[in-house]
């Protein structure tokens, strides 16, 4: 008697059959020893990092979550060039069976399991630039990263996340690690950029419309005091037009704890130092509100410091100035930054009444910050300034003078070498002048700051 066919079982044994050669089929390379590949493997990477590289552990083939192939201690040397250097302990590649038979490996999707790197921005920017359409997606877990160019080294630190491409460009991105110690957070989507510190409460977003960066939108939150006496809890927005050779800062607005203004800003890479040319506005500014003692740390060390920075003309003008006395409405100041050097090209201080003009050079002297000055007061109120401060009586409302000479910061030291009011002050004239200005202020930059210390000596 004939058995009655199954269609049932027929397609049961047909799928056992087809889920045993599938399996077979991603089973096999288990019993390849991949390392002998190792050399295939090291060309391919070595000709798309531009650099040399050494696999030097083992090489394993894995299923479990997806076929791969599992890297062990690969380094990266590019010697002398110093584009890339470092190691990766593991290094995981999506692949297929078929590919391993056919020694044709492709790096369009992998992941690094802890290791450290360092890499130059040239390199950033040429290999993305090359790479752009090779690559699907990059994960990482527990990297260091160093990026370096022929000025300074920034680091981060225990890099974890992922970069997504498409056949553009970078699509995407979720990283966090460590940046000075601290844990940051960077997110990048929809041609929009987000790096955020929560610690320090420093936010920043880069949005852009284009590949070409024609029109960009770029705000910044940061709740820590930075470079001016003042500025903390900082709020910065700005349109940005960049190109090869410039970007362009359009539509600056800026506040802060003390200051709220407006301007525009030009940045032009140079191989040393960028070149750095600001013009800002700012409205009412209480400097009454800044302490002394945050001047103190500004020209002993702020100053000097941003000058190692860049080079360039910085202006900024301050309307309706809140000042002890209310001497002055407004202030101007315009500073160029010449390789290390501060030169003071104006510095006004503006009334009605009474008008202060410096100028001159900021320069370091071994451990001596000097400024060599030329300034000149004037006022049509002397009788008014000196009816509490003076040591003598003013006879007439307009009185004006003229100095040139040293100031030690470090030292809050006077080196008046001309002094001209109604007459020229002799050198013995002088030297009694320095010694009393020097008495008054024994030392303490603090002092200085203070226009009745001066007035004291009239």
């Amino acid at each position: 008697m004939k058995k009655k066919f199954s269609i049932n079982k027929f397609f049961l044994k047909i799928s056992i059959l087809f889920i045993l050669i599938l399996l077979t089929f991603f089973v096999s390379p288990l019993f390849l020893n991949l390392n002998n590949y190792k050399s295939n493997f090291e060309m391919e990477l070595s000709s798309l990092l531009k650099t040399s590289v050494k696999i030097e552990g083992n090489i394993e083939y894995s299923f479990k979550t997806g076929p791969k192939l599992l890297f062990k201690n690969i380094f990266f040397e590019s010697g002398q060039a110093n584009t890339i250097n470092g190691q990766f302990e593991k290094l995981n590649i999506i692949t297929n069976p078929f590919n391993i038979f056919k020694k044709n490996f492709s790096f369009t999707n992998f992941s690094i399991d802890s290791g450290n790197i360092s890499i130059s921005e040239s390199f950033i920017q040429t290999f993305v630039k090359n790479n752009k359409k090779i690559f699907k997606k990059i994960d990482f877990k527990n990297v260091d990263l160093k990026i370096i160019n022929s000025q300074s080294e920034i680091e981060f630190n225990n890099n974890t996340g992922k970069i997504v491409f498409n056949k553009e460009n970078i699509s995407g991105a979720a990283i966090e690690g460590l940046f000075s110690d601290l844990s940051y957070q960077f997110r990048f989507k929809n041609n929009n950029l987000e790096f955020e510190v929560p610690s320090i409460k420093l936010f920043l977003e880069y949005s852009f419309e284009n590949l070409k960066n024609e029109n960009s939108f770029l705000q910044i939150k940061f709740a820590n005091k930075i470079f001016f006496p003042g500025f903390k809890n900082i709020y910065f927005k700005s349109n940005i037009a960049s190109s090869d050779k410039s970007i362009k800062l359009n539509d600056i607005k800026v506040t802060s704890l003390v200051y709220s203004g407006f301007g525009s800003a030009k940045i032009e890479p140079n191989q040393n130092k960028p070149l750095v040319n600001l013009d800002l506005v700012f409205g009412r500014t209480n400097f009454l509100s800044i302490s002394a003692s945050s001047w103190v740390s500004f020209f002993n060390k702020d100053l000097f410091k941003t000058a190692k920075l860049i080079n360039g003309n910085i202006k900024i003008k301050f309307k309706n100035i809140v000042l002890e006395n209310d001497y002055f409405d407004i202030l101007n100041i315009d500073v160029t930054f010449n390789n290390g050097d501060i030169i003071l090209n104006n510095v006004d201080f503006i009334s009605d009444d009474h008008s202060f003009n410096l100028s001159g050079r900021f320069v370091q002297n071994e451990n001596d910050f000097l400024l060599f000055f030329n300034s000149k007061f004037s006022t049509n109120q002397l009788k008014k300034l000196c009816n509490k401060y003076c040591q003598s009586k003013a006879l007439k409302d307009n009185y004006s003078i003229e100095t040139k000479g040293i100031f030690n910061i470090k030292k809050s030291k006077f080196y008046i070498d001309d002094f001209f009011s109604s007459k020229k002050l002799t050198k013995v004239e002088l030297d009694k002048l320095n010694q009393d200005l020097n008495s008054i202020f024994a030392g303490n930059l603090e002092k200085v700051f203070v226009l009745k210390n001066f007035l004291s000596l009239y």
